[in-house]
């Protein structure tokens, strides 16, 4: 989970709530689901996507229909390519376990903080210029 409840006292408060949705702490990224050929790109949901997915995913008896679950988060959080919920829904004839995968990275993506996306993303550029480079200072451009 990515709440510190315990913060220093050097960081600061948000004075309103516009400046907490002024936050960049929207995520994307690419994955490559192991047994797909290709390589696709998810966002982290919204709180109103999710909302969203979860009333849409209730059946006629109030419970949750996982595989209505899955297809709408799919919908939702894939951003390349583009899938419509028809299409989502396609994808349930293909390995479940892959489908139930890249559902459960999406809903996994919002859990991560920005700062600490940002701070991986950063060492991993670096980590590749140093290989690529062959060269163990060749990280010190990278920021």
């Amino acid at each position: 989970m990515a709440i510190n409840s315990n913060p220093v006292s050097t960081i600061e408060y948000f004075e309103t709530a516009r400046d907490i949705t002024l936050e960049d702490d929207k995520i994307e990224t690419d994955i490559h689901i192991i047994g797909w050929s290709k390589k696709l790109r998810i966002r982290a949901l919204t709180f109103h996507q999710m909302e969203r997915i979860n009333q849409r995913a209730i059946d006629a008896n109030g419970k949750l229909d996982q595989a209505e679950w899955v297809f709408h988060t799919i919908h939702e959080g894939v951003t390349r390519p583009i899938i419509t919920y028809a299409q989502a829904k396609e994808l349930g004839e293909n390995n479940g376990h892959f489908v139930r995968e890249l559902a459960d990275e999406i809903w996994g993506l919002g859990r991560i903080s920005k700062t600490m996306w940002d701070s991986y993303i950063s060492e991993q550029k670096k980590l590749a210029a140093i290989e690529e480079s062959g060269n163990p200072n060749a990280d010190d451009s990278i920021t």
